[in-house]
């Protein structure tokens, strides 16, 4: 792995063309890297629809603790212009009825002035070839019905668990992977 620049002092170099997108896994217990969390995280929270505003500082004190407690925590950064500007946050599930472990992605946020560029294609194939290595049965997420990133998801072959419905509700959607052995 290459060492990374960070946010945090770094400014882009040109966030309307990202040269280069390097996907790796990140590490809780980095300090560059917990600053990278917190940040993309807060400006994630200001950005939803139904939230748009700070996370509580209970949260952002509490949270790299909390996820290193997670012991099926796995992060994925996305670095472009010398800088984290993406993240997915996903833990380990299980699949009852394929009696295996699934992943589910709980966030995935690209920095505003990023998006649009590819990045979440990039970061989420990222999580979906670590799935498929980790023998995984399945990635499932949930996503608000008016999100857009729901297109991102259909891209990558993500079918809604649920009918459609108004933008208040949330969907489930699941990528399942071939069973080997059926």
């Amino acid at each position: 792995m290459s060492t990374p620049q960070h946010a945090t002092g770094v400014s882009p170099a040109s966030p309307t063309e990202p040269s280069a997108v390097l996907v790796r896994e990140g590490d809780l217990h980095s300090p560059a890297d917990q600053q990278c969390v917190l940040e993309l995280l807060e400006l994630y929270a200001r950005a939803l629809p139904g939230c748009q505003r700070p996370l509580p500082t209970a949260v952002t004190e509490n949270l790299i603790t909390a996820l290193q407690s997670q012991s099926g925590c796995h992060l994925f950064l996305a670095e472009a212009c010398a800088r984290v500007v993406g993240l997915a946050i996903c833990f380990d599930g299980f699949s009852t009825f394929q009696a295996k472990p699934l992943l589910n992605l709980h966030d995935l946020t690209i920095h505003n002035d990023f998006q649009g560029k590819g990045i979440g294609d990039q970061l989420l194939g990222a999580v979906i070839r670590f799935a498929r290595q980790a023998s995984y049965c399945a990635v499932t997420l949930e996503v608000k019905a008016d999100n857009p990133a729901r297109r991102l998801y259909a891209r990558h072959g993500f079918a809604p668990l649920s009918g459609e419905c108004d933008g208040q509700l949330s969907l489930f959607a699941k990528l399942e992977f071939p069973a080997t052995d059926w």
